[in-house]
């Protein structure tokens, strides 16, 4: 986004593009490589940090980004980058095509909840601040008065005495062992604590705890990261922000997230119109539908079959979901909108009567 301020909370704002135009205050950038790899680190505390300091009014103009270092990555770091990005970005269904299935296949659970957007936040600097070869000293400084207390950043007169371009405005309302900036630098020391080469830190950082990556702690005394006044001793974290998934992400499997994908499709499109969509997707050049089923129609056996497109209902299209029943809305048309991958009914305008 290039309408900002470098003394807002954030300035340095992405996000992967879409097929739609764009105004001159989005720029857009190409890549050759995957987007959601550049998302994740132009969307970093790492890169906003650079960014801002660059930013002398209102406006993030091309040439600063453009001129503010990357890393130099390797296949396998813009792989970690980019499921990231999925986990952080694949929630949202305009990016169905290009994040959400690809989670969906990959055994991938979006990060939803507070808890996770959270824990994944803080991961996704941690990983960005290895591969820039940041060391604690440099994370502290990037981070730094973010630990302060809530009180005090309530106060107009001392917030003036902070530096203008500082992070200390994100989350300042939470408690300071609750703001993503303060478990950022908590991760960070965890990951520098594994040893070795970056790759092997970011290796033992992202597959511990059975290969889910750094978890909130349940405790967390600030004082032992040299963070907070030295007053609040040990305070429980995690459970503040509750479950990391909601019940349905837990309860339902990837095959079954596919059939429910398949049941919607063939509900909104009828008959005729899934198995259209189906052959477009199995053509060549296109995206793979999801997991294939020795059923036809993509479905199981427990699934009740579909009338046939020959034999439509007297009262309009229906689809048959466990013994119910789902009617298309009167005065709605079918539509596929191939580039974006999104099913939808669009409503069919009415005549106007003259009067």
């Amino acid at each position: 986004m290039d309408v900002t301020s470098a003394t807002n909370e954030r300035t340095m704002i992405a996000a992967p593009g879409l097929r739609v135009p764009y105004g001159n205050s989005a720029p857009l950038f190409a890549t050759r490589q995957p987007n959601l790899a550049l998302c994740t680190i132009l969307s970093s505390f790492i890169f906003d940090f650079m960014a801002r300091f660059r930013c002398g009014g209102l406006h993030l103009n091309y040439f600063v980004v453009d001129e503010t270092a990357l890393p130099q990555l390797d296949d396998s770091q813009i792989e970690q980058l980019t499921a990231i990005g999925r986990r952080l970005i694949g929630n949202h269904n305009l990016f169905t095509i290009d994040d959400t299935n690809l989670a969906i296949q990959q055994q991938i659970k979006v990060a939803l909840t507070e808890h996770e957007r959270l824990r994944w936040t803080a991961i996704q600097n941690v990983v960005v601040a290895m591969l820039y070869g940041l060391e604690p000293d440099d994370i502290k400084w990037i981070f730094k008065q973010c630990d302060l207390a809530v009180d005090s950043l309530r106060s107009n007169d001392y917030t003036r005495t902070l530096p203008p371009k500082g992070f200390w405005r994100t989350q300042r309302t939470n408690p300071p062992s609750e703001r993503v900036t303060v478990l950022t630098q908590i991760a960070f020391e965890k990951c520098w604590s594994m040893g070795g080469t970056c790759d092997d830190r970011l290796s033992g950082f992202l597959n511990q705890n059975g290969g889910e990556g750094w978890q909130i702690p349940e405790e967390i005394d600030l004082g032992e990261y040299g963070l907070g006044d030295g007053s609040g001793g040990r305070v429980a974290v995690r459970s503040r922000f509750g479950p990391r998934y909601f019940g349905w992400q837990e309860s339902q499997s990837v095959e079954e997230s596919w059939r429910e994908c398949h049941l919607h499709a063939r509900n909104l499109l009828g008959p005729s119109g899934y198995a259209s969509l189906l052959s477009e997707l199995r053509s060549p050049g296109t995206s793979d539908p999801g997991p294939q089923s020795p059923h036809p129609d993509g479905l199981s056996a427990a699934v009740p079959s579909v009338p046939p497109a020959s034999e439509p209902p007297a009262n309009g299209p229906t689809a048959s979901v466990s013994g119910q029943s789902a009617k298309k809305p009167a005065g709605m048309a079918e539509s596929f909108d191939p580039d974006t991958f999104t099913l939808s009914n669009v409503p069919v305008p009415k005549k106007r009567k003259k009067r």
